[in-house]
């Protein structure tokens, strides 16, 4: 059997379907659903059909909560797919992105704090629609620079009731809570030698200047301050 002691792993079929068995249960991941593996747990997986795919994305547990504390089927949808497909296929779409999309995927799932987060910025993920959406598109693409009516309309509600449903959900109006996702993928950013200019662009901030300004609002540091607190 497999086992994986040191990361949590992912388990979805981009193609067929495949069992996952453990000491405990079979579960199948399909075109619907995926499959949670806490770390250290012991599987098989088996293909259910000829030409069955299975692609695994890994989360290290030293850094990631097992919140589902055992094997875990999860439903599936484009957007979780998407990232999916590029954290668990680091040779083929580049390590950074590998990286960024882990983040991300890591959240949507139901971390309080992405796998890999070194920024010490907390964000409150919103778990229900019509903002749920909208901060999966926005994790994935910071720097999209559309409004509140743009997302508004795209979800079909009225720009009220996106704005009521961020701020019921994560304490913040979507533009501040934007901009907090925005700082908090810009640090990783600054660590890796990213000049500010270079990262503000990056992440969506019109200039180095605004991106400071909002640095400091959020966090009371400047982003050189950012940089130079990495663990």
């Amino acid at each position: 059997m497999l086992s994986h002691p040191r990361e949590h792993e992912y388990a979805w079929a981009p193609q067929g379907a495949v069992e996952i068995e453990t000491p405990h249960a079979v579960l199948r991941a399909d075109e619907n659903w995926a499959v949670w593996i806490p770390a250290g747990l012991p599987h098989t997986i088996r293909p259910v059909d000829d030409g069955a795919i299975m692609l695994p994305a890994f989360f290290p547990a030293s850094t990631c909560e097992d919140w589902f504390g055992e094997a875990t089927v999860i439903a599936r949808d484009a957007q979780v797919d998407v990232l999916a497909r590029r954290a668990s296929q680091p040779a083929v779409h580049g390590l950074r992105t590998a990286r960024r999309e882990s983040l991300a995927l890591h959240a949507l799932l139901g971390g309080s704090r992405p796998v890999g987060d070194t920024s010490g910025i907390e964000l409150v993920l919103p778990r229900r629609e019509p903002a749920r959406s909208v901060a999966r598109h926005l994790m994935r693409s910071p720097a999209r620079s559309e409004g509140l009516q743009h997302w508004a309309a795209s979800t079909h509600v009225s720009a009220r009731t996106l704005q009521r449903s961020f701020r019921a959900q994560t304490g913040q109006s979507f533009s501040a809570w934007r901009t907090r996702l925005r700082i908090r993928a810009a640090v990783p950013l600054l660590r890796e030698g990213m000049s500010i200019a270079q990262a503000a662009a990056e992440v969506g901030f019109a200039s180095p200047s605004a991106f400071s300004s909002a640095c400091r609002t959020v966090t009371g540091r400047s982003p050189g301050r950012l940089r130079a607190e990495a663990p």
